[in-house]
């Protein structure tokens, strides 16, 4: 795989199912702090790994901003032993660690282009207005990209790296898009930009209407199966044949 996977967060939880006195807690604890007014959990700061740690009264405990799931478990162990100051009994050994999100960020390495790609992808949302990356879903593994148009991209909800890869190859599969530009002189539309589809495995034409005559670039955009996506302002009695195949669109 050419990208370039980073991983941003990992986030993993334990249980050790006992009540915990955070107050207690606070007085042991360098580097903690425990406001109940404006957040329940004690929140600990390790600086090996560098993480924090959110400690609940419950006994939940949650490790946020380990770079890998070896040092969230790490930090869960830690932060179990150093409980054990206040009077717990428990073995920080035999806690078990669930990882809840691993964050990672990609490096395409290419331009994308969000108007095709919301318009292409099922399951995405693009709001440049309010934000400006595309948000897509899938879910089988169950996770979200953020897409953005500089090749950047951030997935979240994975629980494990094997599911990030996965789902990258996953999105890699949609968004591979291999482009072609043809120069050509015909009627095109001056102003208008419409959509059109064609089924590349049926050799379909592609009808477009009549406009003005300039010269224009037409790039045909496929994933090298079965369908192909246009979104240019192209010319009059022109059919486009789009054969993906041999990666060719003659143009008549």
């Amino acid at each position: 795989m050419a990208e370039k996977i980073k991983v941003e967060n990992v986030v993993a939880s334990t249980d050790i199912k006992k009540i915990i006195s955070l107050d207690k807690l606070l007085t042991v604890l360098e580097a903690s702090e425990y406001e109940p007014e404006q957040f329940p959990g004690l929140v600990y700061r390790l600086d090996e790994p560098r993480v924090a740690t959110l400690i609940f009264r419950s006994g939940k405990i949650i490790c946020v901003g380990a770079r890998s799931t070896a040092d969230a478990k790490v930090a869960l162990r830690k932060t179990v032993k150093n409980i054990k100051r206040i009077g717990i009994r428990v073995n920080e050994n035999n806690i078990k660690v669930k990882i809840e999100n691993i964050v990672v960020a990609i490096d395409l390495g290419k331009d994308l282009n969000l108007d095709q790609l919301a318009f292409r992808l099922e399951d995405s949302e693009y709001e440049p207005e309010q934000f400006p990356g595309l948000v897509y879903r899938i879910y089988d593994p169950k996770v979200a990209f953020l897409l953005f148009s500089s090749g950047r991209v951030v997935c979240a909800g994975a629980k494990s790296l094997d599911a990030v890869k996965l789902a990258v190859k996953k999105l890699e599969a949609i968004k591979t898009f291999t482009a072609f530009s043809y120069n050509m002189t015909k009627e095109v539309v001056a102003s208008h930009h419409f959509h059109c589809r064609g089924v590349a495995r049926n050799r379909t034409p592609v009808l477009l209407p009549p406009a003005e005559a300039r010269p224009v670039i037409v790039n045909v955009y496929t994933d090298g199966k079965t369908d192909v996506l246009c979104q240019y302002s192209i010319g009059v009695e022109c059919q486009a044949e789009l054969t993906t195949a041999k990666g060719k669109c003659p143009i008549s």
